[in-house]
Formats: C-alpha cells, structure tokens, sequence
C-alpha cells in the first residue's frame, strides 16, 4: 500500500431524498390516531411464514416522530441468511386501529392492524386480515436496543439510497469512530481513510480526512470517491437499532451502515 494521502474533498452532493428522516428522535408517552401502541419508542419482534425459507425474522422499531426502521432476516442454512433493512415513515391507518408503514425507498406501503399495545399482525396487501393458521404477528419486546455509534465497526450498506456496487475490491467500505482520540477509521473499496471526529447531540462532524492513494477502477472507483466525498458532508446522525443513518446540512440522507462484528 502506498504512503501518500490526499485530503477528501468537500465538494457538495446534490441526492434527491429517498427516505426524509430527521436525524432527530424525540421522546414520547404514546402515539396518537388509530394504532394502538402505547409508549413509544417500542420494538416488535417475531418469525413469520415464508413461501421458500424457514421463516422470516423481522424486527420493527416505532419512533414518535412517526419514523420506523425495519430489519428482515429470511432464514436459511447459516450463514446463508439475507437480510434486508428499510427506513421510512409510520402513520394510523383510515380502518381501526390499522397501522401503514411506507418505505422511504421505493414508496410501498405495508399494513399491520394492532390487536392490543402488545401484539402487531400483519395485514395482506388490500388491508384485509390474512386467513391463515400460520402465525403472522409481532410481538412487543421493549423498547429498541440502539448499538453505541462509538467503537463499533459500521458497515456501508447504501450510498445515496443504492447499494453500492463494486469491481475486484480489496476492502469492505466502512467507518469506526474511535472513543480514545475522537479519531475515525475506515475503508473505501480500495483504499484506507483517517482523520478526527466530533459530535454534539445529534450532531456529527468528520474533519481531517484523508486517505491512501492505491488505484481503484471501474464501479469501484467511483462509488469509493462518492463514499469519501459523502462522509465530508456528513452533519448529523441517527442509529436505529444497529443501523447508521448520516444526514448532510440540509437533512438529505447521506449514507446507511450496519453494525457488524470487528474485524
């Protein structure tokens, strides 16, 4: 790997907002209009049926900015599990107690009907019960469990609301923010970037940066020089769950991360 570094430009990303999500997460006693939910922040939890794996494990996180995060695990023989994570936005449906999450991504909306504040099930697409004996509902587990933005290994899991794409990559495009030094770490595809960090509330400031100077080619290259090019706009910061979400000055989501075990 060679020595030099270059500093990452500052240049500005103009990205049409895929999921509006404020960086901020008020607090709240409970939500209003026709779901039942009781206090919020809440997590619900369950497997459901699923047509060709052994089940579906979703985990759903209700915020009181009527923000909701969603993590799906169809399972499969270890380690063949896929996962699948959406952001977006919660509202009460028109039908009692009915409750309408639409994907900040692509605009699908998805229907569950809460029963009681313990119990979520899960609606087909017309808003209709699903008659089945199979069990199609979450159950309330808490409240969300947030992993520390600090010391943990973030992985890239979208760029500007895509999933990146990548040619013959040497590394994993990632981010750890050290709490010993304010120091961040990380990767692109090709190369290693470092600089400092600080925080302030749900505010976040990446400074400093710089990163070697290996080649990179094709899909490669060009996501890595965006990825950079994003962390130096980064402003402010949400986690939901074992996500990331870093937002530029004017709320646009930047980049989404995944907590993953260190390497």
């Amino acid at each position: 790997m060679g020595n030099f570094v270059k500093p990452l430009t500052a240049a500005v990303v103009l990205v049409a907002l895929t999921a509006c999500v404020s960086p901020s997460s008020p607090e709240g006693a409970s939500a209003g209009g026709g779901a039942a939910l009781g206090s919020l922040p809440v997590r619900y939890q369950g497997k459901l049926p699923c047509a060709d794996c052994a089940g579906i494990r979703y985990v759903l996180n209700l915020y009181r900015d009527h923000v909701y995060a969603l993590q799906r695990t169809y399972l499969g023989a270890p380690p063949e599990h896929k996962r699948f994570f959406e952001m977006g936005r919660w509202h009460a449906g028109s039908s009692p107690r009915t409750l309408v999450l639409v994907d900040g991504g692509d605009g699908k909306a998805q229907r569950w009907r809460s029963a009681d504040t313990g119990m979520l099930a899960k609606l087909d697409r017309d808003g209709h019960r699903i008659e089945s004996s199979l069990n199609y509902s979450l159950e309330r587990t808490g409240r969300p469990v947030e992993t520390p933005l600090a010391d943990t290994y973030w992985r890239l899991m979208r760029l500007h609301g895509s999933k990146p794409a990548s040619e013959g990559s040497r590394e994993t495009p990632h981010i750890v923010l050290r709490a010993k030094g304010s120091r961040v770490v990380g990767a692109g595809f090709c190369n290693q970037l470092s600089g400092q960090y600080s925080r302030d509330g749900d505010t976040l400031r990446l400074a400093k940066l710089a990163s070697t100077r290996m080649a990179c080619v094709g899909a490669s290259n060009h996501v890595e020089n965006e990825f950079f090019k994003a962390l130096d706009n980064v402003a402010a910061y949400r986690i939901l769950g074992e996500h990331l979400v870093l937002y530029d000055a004017g709320n646009q989501q930047l980049a989404v991360f995944r907590a993953t075990p260190m390497h």
